[in-house]
């Protein structure tokens, strides 16, 4: 039978007793631990996550024929190259009506809808891999532009670009484009 000196010390269950202070000392050092660990849980989970995360790198525009004529500080708004490469970009991620909408009224009373679609489809493999576009200047004729310039691709290897374009209204519209793989 336990002694009487032990009885005193543990009271009853029913009993609210004050936490002693090595106690609290515990309780803290219990909950420090926890946090800790759901740190190192959280930070470890987060660096799995950003290491096996795989970024694919954007479509490079060349902004570089922006400033070709006139002052620095204001480039040209209808510029034909920026236009090309939206073009293009709209064709590679398959926006076919947006692309069709940026061919001059002659080319589009030529070719439907539907055997554009069917041409860039044709032609897909043109557009796999694009790492940029490199358009670094135009000719301006007035009321035509000529456009050259590449498609580079992430593998290596690019594709020369030529492109006729004819203004229509303020915008510059393409009337002939030709895309060879080098």
């Amino acid at each position: 039978m336990p002694s009487a000196r032990l009885r005193k010390a543990c009271p009853p269950l029913t009993q609210a007793v004050e936490p002693r202070g090595y106690d609290r000392r515990f309780y803290a050092l219990v909950l420090t631990a926890g946090l800790i660990l759901i740190l190192l849980a959280a930070g470890i989970l987060a660096y799995y996550e950003l290491r096996t995360r795989q970024v694919t790198p954007g479509i490079g525009y060349d902004l570089g024929s922006l400033f070709m004529h006139g002052p620095p500080a204001f480039p040209d708004a209808a510029n034909p190259c920026i236009l090309l490469q939206d073009h293009l970009e709209a064709t590679r991620t398959r926006l076919y009506e947006t692309a069709y909408g940026q061919l001059c009224a002659g080319l589009k009373s030529e070719v439907s809808l539907e055997r554009f679609e069917a041409n860039c489809r044709d032609n897909e493999q043109l557009f796999r891999q694009v790492s940029g576009y490199s358009f670094p200047s135009y000719e301006d004729h007035g009321t035509s532009a000529l456009v050259k310039g590449f498609i580079d691709y992430r593998g290596g290897g690019r594709s020369r670009v030529e492109a006729a374009l004819a203004r229509e209204g303020a915008a510059w519209r393409i009337a002939q484009m030709q895309i060879i793989y080098q």
